[in-house]
């Protein structure tokens, strides 16, 4: 039993610290002497040693090796996984540079704080044009709130805001990343702000693609004309095909063609794709066909695709029907067959004309860092009216049903908008390093955080409106796809499958052989560090020694499981009907885990207070609750018993640890919203700091001020009526009375009659009329 044990202790050390083949055989070979030497039976000796050469010899003799082992693990994955899994095919062999995806989700154990979130010194003195700008703005989109007229358009185009991070010599504003979203966000949480912070995102998109990868020739030509709102540049990505893109046929031809009158080097288009219908300009990635070698030998043999700009006067370019069902801007269908286009056209250059998918990749990485952007402006701006709604009930005392579920409500609202500016800190700090998966992943969290505080609030917000939830960017964002995700953060399954994938097969072999060793070796020190961080929660590794240190511990945890889940979810071969629900579930506990790493990214740098903290230690009770969730219904997916017990023991060998969010963490919470001061400011920290008079925004402004400057009258109020001394009565009665009775006096008679009228003014607005401006 000793020797069992001992033999048990050092596979689980060998696995949990990733030992290589050579010293993993060194090891169980002085295991063995040591047992000849020390043990008590020479038979049971021999019989293991002869296990030992027969396991040692093949594995040390890479012609045996080859031939008895990995070939038929290479014929086993090309048969069964790779034809269950198209996509795998196209992977690429890993750049052995650590992506934001190891780092965030990989085995690193420490994992290293981003970059800076903050904008520059230097961008702090632009702080007053784009909030003027804003502001500018924010009457004209109330005055239509259901959609983009046509004046707050135009009012937008002369605001400057399409160049929002483009250079000065462009016509832009120069603004850093995390500025960026800090003016789409106050955007988004203004009346009608929706649609106008839908287009900034679409054609910012655009502009970021032509920016970074464009020719100088392109960018001086159309960097000006989108920075100033002259030209409207946007994505056309989503087709009829965007889940099966090998059946599309779109495609761009590289062939001779007349344009203006003239004949030219360029590219005959056939597509159909969608796009919102304000634009002038449409980039689109195309499948590039080169039959005749116009390009040049070097273009056409990595050619896969291009990156072109569309016009949208181009003759043979159709426009169809706009649909506006649930989107926050109408989207037309584009439909082109045999529209030629010059070269000119084509991003960069004719050498760059194989990387059209990487290109449009930057423009969508900027499309979902905008939509996360949005969904946080929306989610704050809702939580607001509903914690002024609170604070009024509070002000007056007003009994209401089941307070303490009120609270729950509101402070779980709260939490999930908290968490959705975590997400935008993570972004904006990590923004050279994006990858288009976990840009997607971060849109998809947004998108979960959105749908959560929206469905918290409303029970607190009969009235549903724009921006509150109803109307969604999400059509036009990529799908997110768990296979590049979970590839990026586990380099060893990335190598084996782009070697599987290899041609020809004597290429594939000796790859897949090099490949297939480090993975098993990842696969064991996957399932022995889940087991040994599950069962001492996260205890073993190695974290920062902060406040959250707790937290920390818990994440190495959590990413341990989840490397454990994705071996188990791309190598599996059973692709059930529940293999959907296994993706949603993983997908699910990734997000979650990203959201976990965004608020210890934020207390590991100088931008978390003290007071924050109590905060943040919610959220990240709340994240792991979430990952715990999709953790549990993954297991549950298995498609077997076996699996779903293998499983349940690496993963939540203890069950789940988290505690439930309390009561009083509740109503400390709720406090925060109602009480001015750092954490309310805190909580609201995407709103703009001013609004335009007859808005919303404006009034609700106006609300905190007149109840804070009534608070002490009120108090003594409320001891009035408690003490006896004033009938309980209608509130301007209760007034009259305390003033008659000495008890205010007649300037805190004026605030608690303002406090009350401008909470009339709301309450008219939530039940459907138009807010005073008095």
């Amino acid at each position: 039993m000793l020797w069992l044990l001992l033999s048990l202790i050092l596979t689980v050390a060998l696995a949990y610290h990733r030992s290589g083949l050579k010293t993993a055989l060194t090891a169980y070979a002085a295991l063995l002497l040591a047992y000849g030497v020390f043990g008590h039976s020479p038979g049971l000796f021999g019989l293991w040693l002869l296990v030992y050469v027969g396991i040692a010899v093949p594995l040390s003799v890479s012609a045996l090796r080859e031939e008895w082992l990995t070939r038929p693990a290479l014929d086993a994955v090309q048969r069964y996984l790779l034809p269950a899994r198209p996509g795998l095919r196209d992977l690429q062999p890993p750049s052995g540079q650590p992506t934001a995806e190891q780092r965030l989700f990989g085995d690193a154990e420490v994992l290293r704080h981003p970059a800076s979130a903050e904008p520059p010194a230097s961008a702090e003195a632009d702080d007053d044009g784009w909030a003027a700008a804003v502001q500018n703005l924010a009457p004209r989109l109330a005055a239509q709130p259901d959609a983009l007229s046509p004046a707050a358009l135009a009012a937008l185009r002369q605001s400057g805001l399409f160049g929002l991070d483009l250079p000065l010599e462009f016509d832009g504003l120069n603004l850093h990343p995390a500025e960026r979203n800090h003016v789409l966000q106050a955007i988004a949480a203004l009346d009608g702000g929706g649609p106008a912070v839908a287009l900034l995102a679409v054609t910012g998109a655009a502009t970021s693609a032509v920016r970074a990868h464009g020719n100088d020739f392109q960018q001086r030509l159309f960097l000006p004309r989108f920075g100033s709102g002259e030209k409207l540049g946007t994505l056309a990505h989503r087709s009829p095909w965007a889940d099966d893109e090998r059946q599309s046929p779109d495609r761009a031809l590289v062939r001779r063609g007349l344009w203006k009158g003239r004949e030219n080097l360029g590219l005959e288009l056939r597509f159909e794709k969608s796009a919102v219908p304000m634009a002038d300009e449409f980039l689109l990635s195309l499948p590039l066909h080169d039959p005749e070698n116009l390009l040049g030998a070097e273009s056409a043999a990595g050619a896969r695709s291009a990156a072109i700009l569309v016009p949208r006067d181009i003759e043979g370019l159709e426009l169809l029907a706009p649909s506006t069902d649930d989107l926050l801007l109408p989207l037309v269908g584009l439909r082109a067959n045999a529209v030629v286009v010059p070269m000119e056209r084509l991003i960069g250059t004719s050498a760059d004309a194989g990387d059209g998918r990487a290109q449009l990749d930057t423009g969508l990485i900027a499309l979902c860092r905008a939509h996360a952007a949005i969904a946080s402006g929306e989610a704050m701006r809702a939580l607001r009216r509903a914690a002024t709604q609170s604070r009024i009930l509070a002000h007056h005392r007003i009994p209401t049903p089941r307070p303490a579920a009120r609270d729950r409500a509101l402070s779980d609202a709260a939490l999930d908008s908290y968490g959705l500016d975590l997400v935008q800190r993570l972004l904006a700090g990590s923004a050279g390093e994006l990858s288009p998966a976990l840009a997607a992943l971060a849109a998809f969290l947004a998108d979960r955080l959105h749908e959560s505080v929206m469905h918290q609030l409303a029970p607190l917000s009969p009235r549903r409106g724009p921006g509150d939830g109803s109307r969604s960017l999400s059509p036009l964002l990529p799908k997110p796809r768990l296979e590049p995700l979970l590839l990026a953060s586990f380099p060893a399954l990335q190598a084996l499958l782009s070697a599987a994938g290899a041609q020809p097969y004597g290429l594939a072999l000796a790859r897949f052989d090099a490949a297939l060793w480090p993975l098993l070796g990842a696969l064991a020190h996957h399932q022995a560090r889940s087991l040994l961080l599950a069962l001492t929660n996260g205890r073993l590794a190695r974290v920062p020694e902060t406040g959250m240190q707790r937290h920390w511990q818990r994440l190495a945890r959590y990413r341990a499981a989840l490397a454990c889940a994705a071996d188990a979810w791309i190598l599996g071969r059973n692709r059930g009907p529940a293999d959907g629900a296994a993706e949603a579930s993983l997908m699910e506990a990734l997000a979650a885990t990203l959201g976990l790493a965004a608020a210890l990214y934020d207390a590991s740098g100088q931008s978390t207070g003290r007071d924050e903290l109590p905060l943040l230690d919610a959220w990240c009770e709340r994240s792991c609750r979430r990952i715990e969730a999709g953790l549990d219904d993954f297991i549950f997916q298995q498609p077997t018993k076996r699996h779903m017990a293998k499983l349940r023991l690496l993963l939540l060998p203890a069950g789940r640890l988290t505690p439930m969010h309390s009561d009083a963490e509740a109503a400390r919470i709720v406090h925060w919203l109602q009480t001015p001061g750092p954490m309310r400011q805190r909580l609201f920290c995407a709103l703009p700091n001013a609004t335009a008079p007859g808005t919303v925004d404006n009034l609700l402004d106006r609300i905190d001020i007149a109840l804070e400057a009534a608070a002490p009258a009120q108090r003594k109020l409320h001891q009035a009526i408690d003490d006896g001394r004033i009938e309980p009565a209608f509130p301007l009665d209760q007034i009259a009375q305390a003033s008659k009775l000495g008890i205010i006096d007649g300037v805190e008679v004026d605030r608690l009659r303002s406090a009350y009228n401008l909470c009339e003014d709301w309450q008219h607005w939530r039940d459907g009329g138009v807010s005073s401006g008095s």
